[in-house]
């Protein structure tokens, strides 16, 4: 022992009972402050979980109901099958239309939502059947749609999943309510109530209550009411914001780059139609994502001297003003070589130390076999949804997907990165699994385009059909065009343009988009914040819709146009905000100028001319006092 050192000043002592004590105090109350962040932050995850998966519900529905609705001949939310058959009955009988055997929707399970009847042009003189029920899956209650075609060689039903987080049945979560049974009314998780624009009957407005609470409209006819989630409640992600009409989705548009494309001469067609396309949807809230596919599937608006970035999806970019990616996506489809009339590929593909041969005449990296001679359909189709690996992405799934093909598909995926040439029926059958996970599992619209002298080959018309269920567009540009619907479209090169813009006109013909700038002595800018609210009125039938600026960058009117009907007169007045006063509108569709004139009754805004095929995109400018 150091001599220096008593028993008690030992350098390497304990704690005493006191410091114990309050380490152990300390402790505590760290570890309580842990936990409470740590629920907190589980809270919010959580919560932001629910707000996505409400988003995809609300973009499934938003896709599905209001496209059924404005075709329909006929629709009842009856929740007894005779009643449903009566009403339907009832209908059709007023328009000198022949009433459909609905025993299909006999033995089905869960409760009738929705019952719709609409023309089944597979089969002339038949009517397509649709059935929306509510239906528990395990521990979720959801929405399915059932579709039945009678008459066709598959007459169904397919079945969609179209919602997942509805509202339970309230006896589930308070045992002394009455049991609830299939059958009972369904008020509590999906409402179906009839509407009127004047006195003319005008669809159904259906509105989605969520288990969080939360509820979503949506309806048949353009000014239909609410189509907004309500922001949430305490911390969590913002409103995810459902499009504000069936103007907004996120549009993959995928073309055909083979080799045989500009062989047929219909190369610089495509490109000036894929241009058009996307300038049809220029001033919208729709997101736009540009691909391509020969002999597999990449994304245009990347980089692909790397050849690790083939398979990677082009993002999809807002076309809501003409922005730099969006001229980049121009720039990219211009940017194919002018081959026509040639077998431009010739093996090629970009790989380093590969020669400039006759496939990229200019030498720049873009040309027409881009990846490799062949037709992959199921590559062009995989690199949409899933990266390489087969990964879905996290995030940004297409609502709509415009296939493009002059057919013939001959290759298919045998690995991550590699392909193998295959029989066409076996290529083809490759892309109808990718289709169907597509359109079951996602919800999303899969087109099929086929131009070309194979539009008029029974068998590769039959392929694509497979791959883009549904009815044949029927040509037209108008109010009777079944565009909105149609599975597959068939033209030459030339009337490529002209099935485009039909597409275009099924999303967003008849619309009528709003953005906010303020123009200070000469400077226009975006606002960053503040609220405005619009009021739209068409013959006397009035709908509101307000801009958030924190939130959202604009919002959308959609129209109804009767088969007759061309134009609308559409009023748009704004709300009067404080220390701006309202100076003028500037609109535009497809590029043009749409002129405008003021409100007749002097209220702020302007008054626009809005045809059944035109995307109408308006500037509201306001002025400081």
């Amino acid at each position: 022992m150091d001599p220096q050192r008593g028993p008690l000043n030992r350098s390497d002592d304990g704690s005493t009972l006191p410091e114990l004590i309050v380490a152990i105090s300390v402790m505590a109350v760290l570890v309580t402050a842990i936990s409470v962040a740590l629920i907190g932050m589980l809270n919010i995850s959580t919560q932001a979980m629910t707000q996505l998966s409400e988003s995809k519900d609300v973009a499934f529905v938003q896709t599905r109901i209001p496209v059924d609705l404005g075709s329909a001949l006929a629709a009842s939310d009856g929740v007894i099958a005779a009643d449903i058959v009566m009403d339907i009955n009832d209908q059709l009988g007023l328009i000198g239309i022949a009433s459909p055997s609905l025993t299909m929707l006999d033995g089905l399970p869960g409760t009738n939502v929705l019952t719709v009847v609409s023309p089944n042009t597979a089969a002339p003189g038949s009517q397509l059947v649709v059935s929306y029920r509510y239906e528990q899956r395990h521990d979720q209650w959801v929405m399915k749609r059932y579709e039945f075609r009678p008459g066709t060689a598959t007459p169904g039903p397919t079945v969609n999943l179209v919602a997942t987080e509805l509202a339970p049945p309230p006896s589930t979560l308070d045992p002394t309510l009455p049991a609830w049974a299939p059958g009972d009314p369904i008020s509590f998780a999906v409402d179906v109530s009839p509407k009127t624009i004047g006195n003319r009957p005008a669809g159904r407005d259906v509105t989605i209550t969520f288990a969080s609470g939360r509820t979503f409209t949506t309806g048949g006819a353009g000014l239909s009411a609410a189509r907004s989630l309500p922001p949430a409640d305490g911390p969590g992600l913002a409103d995810p914001l459902a499009p504000p009409s069936r103007c907004g989705k996120r549009v993959a548009i995928v073309i055909d780059t083979s080799g045989s494309v500009p062989q047929g001469s219909g190369g610089v067609g495509t490109e000036t139609a894929a241009i058009g396309f996307i300038d049809g949807f220029v001033g919208t809230p729709t997101q736009i994502s540009l691909n391509g596919f020969d002999r597999t599937g990449y994304g245009m608006s990347i980089d692909l001297s790397n050849p690790a970035t083939v398979g990677q999806r082009s993002p999809f970019y807002s076309v809501l003003n003409d922005t730099p990616e969006v001229q980049g996506m121009r720039g990219r489809i211009a940017a194919l070589d002018d081959t026509d009339g040639q077998w431009a590929s010739g093996g090629s593909t970009i790989t380093p130390g590969n020669p400039i041969n006759r496939a990229d005449p200019d030498g720049n990296g873009i040309f027409w076999g881009q990846v490799g001679d062949g037709t992959n359909w199921e590559g062009g189709l995989w690199n949409v949804f899933r990266n390489t690996n087969g990964d879905l992405y996290a995030a940004d799934q297409p609502d709509l997907v415009v296939f493009i093909t002059d057919g013939q598909p001959n290759f298919r995926r045998s690995g991550p990165t590699s392909t193998e040439y295959v029989a066409e029926s076996l290529a083809k059958d490759a892309a109808v699994l990718i289709s169907d996970s597509l359109r079951g599992d996602l919800g999303t619209r899969v087109v099929g385009v086929m131009v070309g002298d194979k539009r008029t080959n029974a068998t590769y018309v039959g392929y694509l059909n497979d791959v883009a269920p549904g009815d044949q567009w029927n040509g037209q540009l108008d109010a009777t065009s079944n565009a909105a619907t149609a599975g597959i479209f068939l033209g030459s090169f030339s009337e490529l343009g002209n099935i485009l813009r039909s597409i275009v006109i099924g999303e967003c013909g008849g619309t009528v988009t709003l953005q906010k700038r303020i123009d200070s002595g000469g400077t226009v800018a975006t606002p960053s914040s503040g609220l405005w609210a619009y009021t739209s009125s068409v013959a006397g039938d009035t709908g509101t819709r307000t801009l958030d600026r924190s939130t959202n960058s604009s919002v959308t009117f959609d129209y109804t146009f009767g088969p007759a009907e061309a134009t609308k007169i559409v009023q748009l007045t704004e709300q009067p905000v404080d220390g701006l006063v309202w100076n003028r509108a500037e609109c535009t569709a497809g590029g043009l100028s749409v002129p405008t004139v003021p409100n007749a009754d002097g209220t702020p805004g302007a008054t626009v001319t809005v045809g059944a095929d035109d995307a109408v995109s308006c500037l509201m400018i306001s002025s400081p006092l």
